[in-house]
């Protein structure tokens, strides 16, 4: 049982100028083949105003990857090792400033 995140965001679609953070938290084997129910779905509104689309991605995976961090600690401690935690995103802009691949550049 490895956890996985699949994470997603919506840019500008909240008053005030602001998100939605989306999340899909479950388990699956290490091959991402097979998969169980729902552990946590996570619908939030960033506080901030992002400044682009992608700025917006990344703010999601962070607010997955915060709440991912006990559901972690849970399964470590039921006898479930895990590896690092796979966080899917559908945007190769985040995923590149998120692995070092891509530079921010603000205009």
């Amino acid at each position: 049982m490895v956890l996985q995140v699949d994470s997603d965001a919506a840019y500008l679609v909240r008053p005030e100028a602001r998100s939605q953070a989306g999340g899909y938290h479950y388990l699956g084997n290490k091959t991402r083949t097979q998969f169980n129910g729902s552990i946590l779905v996570l619908a939030k509104t960033i506080k901030n105003v992002m400044a682009s689309a992608a700025e917006a991605k990344v703010g999601a995976l962070y607010m997955n990857e915060q709440e991912a961090v006990s559901i972690r600690q849970c399964l470590i401690e039921m006898g479930h090792p895990q590896p690092p935690t796979p966080m899917k995103t559908d945007n190769s802009t985040a995923q590149g400033i998120l692995t070092g691949t891509i530079k921010q550049k603000r205009s």
